[in-house]
């Protein structure tokens, strides 16, 4: 899925989820089984064509999030 300037990715057991999936999940307020996400974003438009002359420079950081990790982490540390 993207925005101006963020892309991301959500992933289940199987890989990728696509965006279609992604949006028929949501609109039938079904449970999404992620296990990570993984979003892109920028300073900078970056679906935004740029001509060849074009020498705008910009910052993009990433994050990667997972419940399921996270929540194993947090079991090993109670534990």
């Amino acid at each position: 899925m993207a925005h101006e300037k963020i892309i991301y990715w959500a992933y289940d057991n199987k890989g990728r989820i696509s965006e279609n999936k992604f949006r028929s999940i949501k609109d039938n307020k079904e449970k999404l089984q992620v296990l990570a996400y993984v979003k892109l974003n920028s300073d900078t438009k970056i679906m935004e064509l740029k001509n060849s002359q074009d020498n705008n420079k910009g910052n993009i950081y990433y994050i990667i999030s997972s419940d399921p990790v996270l929540k194993l982490i947090k079991s090993r540390q109670a534990g």
